[in-house]
């Protein structure tokens, strides 16, 4: 009877030790995780284009748009853009009065999203679809203020908000500073 109380305190405190150590490093307190890459300047901003990723450089008239970017998860040339999941960020360097509202109206069975906090900013949203591809719209005027349009699921290959790389891409986005 000694015995099994004895085992039973001692396994006891192993338990604690083990749910101790599983929980240091978790999503509030630990490192984040380094994502290697190259960064990007699209000319009014720039932004972490990660390892496995291409950035592609929107025109207009064959003129550069330095307010916008699109980077695809797994895409290796202009072809594959097609059937990769991606990124678009766009600053609006102007401001807009209630993106969220009128960017609505591009997409198709919209529902709002309960903000989410990515690094040191909140993001407020919506998901829908947009040529039945599932997508997630963000918005924040804490930093830019920026909107990203994330097509999160293509051809079965998909994006997350919680991907260590798709949180490293929001968490580089910078202003740059012009004279």
């Amino acid at each position: 009877v000694w015995m099994r109380k004895v085992t039973s305190v001692f396994m006891a405190f192993v338990l604690l030790l083990a749910l101790t150590a599983c929980n240091s490093g978790g999503a509030s307190g630990g490192a984040k995780a380094e994502i290697k890459g190259e960064t990007k300047e699209v000319g009014d901003f720039s932004v972490l284009v990660p390892e496995g990723w291409m950035g592609y450089d929107m025109e207009l008239s064959g003129e550069p748009i330095t307010y916008k970017t699109q980077i695809y998860k797994g895409a290796k040339e202009e072809i594959d853009m097609w059937s990769t999941p991606s990124v678009q960020i766009t600053y609006w360097k102007d401001g807009e009065e209630d993106i969220l509202t009128s960017a609505k109206s591009a997409y198709n069975d919209t529902k709002d999203m309960d903000p989410v906090t990515i690094g040191d900013y909140t993001w407020k949203g919506f998901t829908g679809s947009f040529s039945d591809k599932p997508v997630t719209f963000l918005y924040t005027d804490e930093v830019g203020p920026f909107s990203l349009t994330v097509f999160t699921d293509v051809d079965g290959k998909t994006i997350s908000l919680e991907d260590a790389d798709f949180q490293a891409i929001v968490n580089s986005l910078k202003v740059m500073q012009k004279i």
